[in-house]
């Protein structure tokens, strides 16, 4: 029968020496290693397995080393030393697994998930599981004894070993010392226990991280070939699942398998890294089951976390696969995303058994200071309120959500426990007479005073000595005494994370500070390990970095700063990851809420009533705009303005900010339309498409060229065309796109693109910055281009779906987008 004992050990020593046949070390062949022999000596217990692009080298000898696919192994890369000296090198940084690993059971876990900066966690994983048990056919094929074969088909007999052999023979490897049987089993014996995966991998990897072992070219060596290890097994696991079945596996068991063993290879990977300095690979995110263990992971959150989760996912995604899986154990955070109705609404007492007055400012104190284009703050002595001018003391403002129970109005007034409190809380953060600004009791219902003290906002949060976040769901779930993560956690899936206004507020504020159950933080409780994480998962806070100004030889500081002195201006191009996943339940006060970001006045943008009036007002005031917005955004819907059918309606849902770009490339919007540099593809022929829709696009090639034509697949974005043209039956106009590339990619991944048409009656506007004309062109639809004909062409409505045409290419033009 296959031993796999000896098989695996023979893979280690390929993966060390390199696969060279004309050099063969000392051991058993990989072809030996099919036929019985009791007195091999044995290295590691069964059994682990690795692959590479060496599968496909054995069988064509002139593939050429280098040529590695997606998570390969392209062959010996450490250091470039030749095999025989590697032989003598080894010896230096492997002990022949002398020491017996141990775990410390009465280590808490919880204390267990950094490593560095890197956040390390696992998930139980079934023991007994066979991963290779639910391909059909010949990928469960076992090999008789003494037969010849592939590197694939011994991957895949060898994943037909339960998975604690797999993941015992893995960490000996890594760690380089024996691991007693059952000792990362649960007490059950029945999985791979996650708590004890963390107790032994974790301190392991903490000691050799603080020790200078990465500094020895030797050990660098040793980094560069673990990282091939989890290289190959990441492969074969990969391989053995994808390659034969040809679709991702269903839901169930074994989908929970995968999703704990890539979460595994995960950890260890981040744990070689914070090791041995090596590069990162981000093994896992290169395979085919990357995709899939995600979606395990979303859909597993969505279903705990009810349906309303899929931002908090997204969000959570940011900090890795690992980090959503600790979310998933965690449990969902009690954010109050929902919108409110003002007419219906009523503030919540500090207490829901509490039944104390409502209490109201001086309303005309609240005007007059208004009307001066000051912004009102009060205090409470205990008795009544006072309402004094900003500029007259330190104050403190407060940022929260509605749904949350604090909104009101100044002619409404809030609970007296509520006044209470926001006094004690401006009190604790060193503000004289607990001196504070917010919504609910300083803007006012009247419409005209109301819009006076929006237009204020920016210069409220920018100019308070303090700004305090109030969130619900991060007050009950962390006290002081919280790891970093969860505070983390429940953070970055709060209400307050999820809504457009409290964007301004916390990018403002000179000092941010957020209460938990028992006591108040700022950003620097996450200065050390989780300041990493930390930006990722809450992007505001990269303007808070503390100076990075740091001699070239040193690390920058990985802590934030208390106090930031000048807020920031941001671009548009900026703003969009950090409005990502954002809300609003009133669509017209986007741009009024992140004008203040832009350096803009939302006063000008007040007047105008309709959410896209407001935001074409905003585009023009701001100018300069990224290119892509007129391309990207499949499903997003746009402006139906005049010469703003190219807007988002939205730049909350653009997603993905476009690359930094030369001056060259700015694109310049006035109440004419877009101005800016684009490649344009011209159709032959004007098309009237019909939805569902799509183009075979030949490409011809420059006059005098010897090349033949190419051809290449337009797809219209379904969702945006049912929207906008199911009035019209269907129908619209497409002369050509727009592309921001300068030439046309001949690429399978699929390219954002405008689909357009060229009007005959619109002018020849001059670009604004310059005499030289433009080429007019109306935004039609969001669409996708891809080199090479469709996945599929024939189909039930192949002739009316797919319409043929030719057309030429005119590389960054001069364009003027309606």
């Amino acid at each position: 029968m296959f031993d796999s004992v000896k098989w695996f050990t023979e893979l280690i020593k390929r993966i060390r020496y390199g696969w060279d046949s004309s050099v063969e070390p000392r051991g058993t062949s990989l072809a030996e290693a099919h036929s019985p022999s009791p007195s091999s000596a044995l290295e590691v217990e069964p059994t682990g397995a690795t692959c590479d692009n060496t599968e496909q080298r054995a069988a064509n000898p002139s593939m050429p080393a280098d040529r590695a696919p997606m998570g390969g192994l392209p062959g010996t890369d450490a250091g470039d030393v030749p095999p025989s000296d590697m032989q003598k090198d080894i010896a230096v940084w492997k002990a022949s697994k002398s020491s017996v690993a141990s775990v410390d059971q009465t280590a808490d876990v919880s204390q267990l998930r950094w490593v560095g900066t890197e956040f390390i966690y696992f998930l139980n994983i079934p023991h007994d599981y066979v991963l290779a048990s639910t391909l059909p056919g010949p990928a469960r094929a076992g090999l008789m004894p003494g037969t010849e074969a592939t590197l694939t088909e011994n991957i895949n007999t060898l994943l037909e070993t339960p998975v604690h052999s797999i993941v015992n023979s893995l960490l000996e490897e890594i760690m380089d010392m024996r691991i007693p049987k059952g000792i990362l089993l649960s007490c059950d014996q029945r999985v791979v226990s996650a708590d004890q995966l963390s107790r032994l991998i974790v301190p392991w990897a903490r000691n050799l991280s603080q020790s200078d072992v990465h500094s020895e070219p030797l050990h660098s060596q040793r980094g560069q070939y673990c990282m091939r290890l989890l290289k190959s097994l990441t492969t074969a696991i990969d391989d053995a699942i994808y390659s034969r079945t040809g679709s991702l596996i269903d839901e169930g068991p074994e989908s929970n398998v995968l999703c704990a063993i890539a979460i595994m290879i995960t950890s260890l990977e981040r744990c070689v890294q914070a090791i041995w300095r090596v590069e990162k690979s981000e093994i896992v995110d290169r395979t085919r089951m990357f995709g899939e263990v995600t979606q395990i992971i979303r859909h597993n959150l969505n279903r705990r976390w009810n349906i309303g989760a899929f931002l908090e996912a997204e969000r959570l995604f940011s900090a890795g696969i690992q980090f959503a899986a600790y979310a998933l154990e965690c449990g969902p955070t009690a954010s109050n995303t929902a919108s409110v109705d003002p007419d219906n609404y009523t503030a919540k007492h500090v207490m829901s058994s509490c039944e104390c007055d409502h209490i109201v400012p001086p309303f005309p104190a609240i005007r007059e200071r208004l009307e001066r284009n000051e912004i009102p703050v009060l205090s409470y002595d205990g008795n009544s309120l006072q309402v004094r001018s900003s500029h007259e003391s330190p104050y403190i403002s407060i940022s929260h959500v509605w749904s949350d129970g604090l909104g009101s109005t100044s002619e409404k007034g809030l609970p007296t426990c509520q006044i209470e409190r926001l006094t004690r809380l401006a009190r604790g953060l060193g503000i004289v007479d607990g001196v504070f600004w917010q919504d609910g009791m300083c803007i006012p219902e009247e419409r005209e005073l109301r819009d006076r003290a929006i237009a204020l906002m920016a210069k409220t949060y920018a100019e308070a000595d303090k700004v305090l976040v109030l969130d619900e769901g991060l007050r009950s779930a962390c006290h002081l005494s919280s790891p970093p993560e969860e505070c983390l956690l429940r953070l970055s899936t709060s209400g307050w994370t999820q809504r457009i206004w409290t964007l301004q507020e916390g990018m403002l504020a000179r000092e941010l500070y957020f209460e938990l159950s028992d006591g108040i933080i700022d950003c620097s409780h996450f200065d050390g390990p989780a300041f990493t994480i930390a930006q990722k998962l809450i992007p505001m806070f990269d303007h808070r970095r503390a100076d990075v100004s740091v001699p070239s030889d040193s690390p920058p500081p990985m802590s934030y700063k208390r106090r930031v002195v000048n807020p920031p201006r941001c671009s548009v191009n900026d703003l969009i990851p950090l409005l990502r996943y954002r809300v609003t339940s009133k669509p017209r006060d986007e741009p009024v809420a992140i004008a203040g970001l832009l350096g803009l006045s939302a006063e000008k943008l007040i007047p105008h009533k309709s959410p896209e009036e407001r935001l074409r007002a905003l585009l023009i005031e701001v100018k300069t705009v990224p290119r892509q917005l007129a391309v990207m955004g499949w499903m997003e819907p746009r402006l139906s303005l005049p010469n703003f059918s190219w807007a988002p309606k939205s730049l909350s849902h653009v997603l993905w900010p476009g690359d930094s770009e030369s001056e060259r490339y700015q694109t310049i919007c006035t109440a004419d339309g877009l101005f800016g540099d684009y490649t344009i593809v011209r159709f032959s022929r004007e098309i009237v498409a019909q939805e569902p829709i799509g183009v075979l696009v030949i490409l011809e090639q420059p006059h005098g060229s010897n090349s033949a034509p190419k051809i290449f697949n337009l797809v219209f974005s379904p969702p945006f065309v049912r929207q906008v043209y199911y009035r019209q039956n269907g129908c619209f106009k497409v002369g050509g796109f727009v592309m921001k590339d300068e030439r046309v990619p001949e690429s399978m991944r699929e390219e954002p693109v405008g689909a357009v048409f060229f009007p005959d009656d619109s002018p020849g506007l001059p670009h604004p910055d310059g005499q030289y004309p433009t080429t007019t062109v109306k935004f039609v639809a969001p669409a996708s281009f891809r080199f090479g004909l469709p996945d599929t062409v024939e189909t039930a409505r192949t002739r009316p779906y797919w319409i043929i045409v030719h057309a030429t290419v005119e590389s960054m033009a001069k364009v003027r987008l309606t």
